[in-house]
């Protein structure tokens, strides 16, 4: 049992642990249950956890115990800082470090500064849209358009960085300069449709991982989280529709006459999937000898989103893409020298990009091309597949492969 005095600094412990990995992105049943088995680990009786992603309220003891809430700060957490995180929460969990311990060393990870430069961080985002843009328009003019675009918006989001009013306008701001650009580019010189140049560079706005955890969380139960996420998610897209429609205006768009340009071939996306993971890496600070790891997650969840299509169809093949990533993901975890699994499939997300078709239905609608509302259905549908092959995922992901192949014929048996 935990000594009064204790109790108030694990009480604080708790509450800002909590915090943090509602930063990091966690849905609220993963915290909830990890603070809980830390709670277990330090002799707590009587915890009482209240999750959200905007805040943890935690009661320690009986009616003569204490509670107090934290709010989330919003500011998310870098891949480098995730890492760190977890292995915090690995110690927690089996009470390696006291609450006091722990208090400094989240201290330490808030303060800790990115791992790359501004040139570095910068090149990591021209990198991350160049990834993306092979998926999305693999030819040899587009590429140049998405490395002036990519370091274009890179560079305004290191700057929203010093600037917390900037950084909330930053969404329809740089939407609407990348339509407006896209737009007096891509017709006259790249002789392609805008909508296909101007993606790539906002991915980085897409809230992809917002929407797939609302579904899951939701599908779990957790209505009020799950629709906070849901609303916070769509609010994005509305901006980042908003910039796109007053871009279009800005730009005075018409329509381009497109003319067919051969792609690149079928190993351009192939190698987009390389240069988006070195971005990944750079841009958002991925942790020391991760990049190996980072990028064959996103070869594992591209392979499968690529072999699902062949098998289901485009629309379901999120299921696919998410149902390996995320079993790989907690499998690779274990081994010595991965990252944790959030830091692996988080990236993954903008790959499967559910967030990217719904930003392109909201487009099409806001610019009145009639085939929007059929398009934010299939977006749907993409997010359900991606969510819920998270959710069966995370179930197989918890066992080993050797597991799971010793409950194959166990139940052929009792079928006999």
């Amino acid at each position: 049992m935990t000594e009064p005095g204790d109790l108030a600094e694990l009480l604080t412990f708790l509450r800002r642990l909590g915090v943090a990995m509602c930063d990091a992105g966690d849905p609220v049943n993963q915290t909830t249950e990890r603070l809980q088995r830390i709670a277990d680990a330090y002799g707590a009786d009587q915890v009482r956890l209240f999750v959200l992603p905007t805040g943890v309220f935690v009661r320690v003891g009986g009616p003569s115990g204490s509670a107090d809430f934290s709010e989330a700060t919003g500011s998310g957490l870098r891949l480098d800082q995730i890492t760190r995180l977890y292995e915090l929460i690995a110690d927690a969990t089996v009470a390696r470090v006291t609450p006091a311990e722990g208090l400094a060393r989240l201290d330490e990870i808030r303060e800790a500064p990115p791992r790359f430069g501004t040139w570095t961080t910068l090149l990591g985002h021209v990198f991350f849209t160049v990834g993306v843009g092979l998926l999305v328009e693999p030819t040899l003019r587009a590429v140049g358009a998405f490395v002036v675009l990519g370091f274009g918006v890179g560079l305004l989001g290191l700057l929203a960085r010093r600037s917390r009013s900037l950084s909330l306008a930053l969404p329809v701001l740089a939407s609407m300069l990348v339509t407006a650009i896209a737009y007096q580019v891509a017709g006259p010189w790249l002789n392609d449709t805008a909508l296909r140049i101007l993606i790539p560079p906002l991915v980085s706005f897409l809230p992809g991982a917002t929407l797939t955890m609302a579904t899951v969380e939701l599908a779990t139960g957790a209505m009020i989280s799950g629709s906070a996420r849901l609303v916070y998610g769509v609010s994005r897209l509305l901006l980042l529709a908003f910039g796109i429609a007053a871009g279009t205006q800005l730009a005075g768009a018409h329509e381009a006459d497109v003319t067919k340009i051969a792609p690149l071939g079928a190993w351009a996306p192939w190698l987009g999937v390389a240069i988006f993971g070195l971005g990944v890496y750079f841009y958002f600070s991925a942790p020391t000898r991760s990049l190996l790891w980072l990028t064959l997650m996103l070869y594992v969840a591209y392979a499968g989103q690529y072999f699902g299509t062949l098998l289901i169809g485009a629309r379901f093949s999120g299921f696919v893409g998410a149902l390996v990533m995320t079993v790989a993901a907690y499998w690779l975890q274990r081994l010595p020298s991965a990252p944790p699994a959030q830091v692996l499939f988080l990236p993954a997300f903008w790959l499967l990009v559910p967030g990217a078709l719904g930003l392109l239905s909201l487009t099409e609608l806001a610019t009145d091309v009639p085939i929007g509302a059929r398009d934010a259905i299939g977006a749907l549908l993409t997010l359900v597949s991606i969510a819920l092959g998270m959710l069966v995922g995370s179930s197989l992901g918890r066992y080993s492969f050797k597991d799971l192949m010793e409950v194959v014929p166990y139940r052929a048996a009792r079928r006999r």
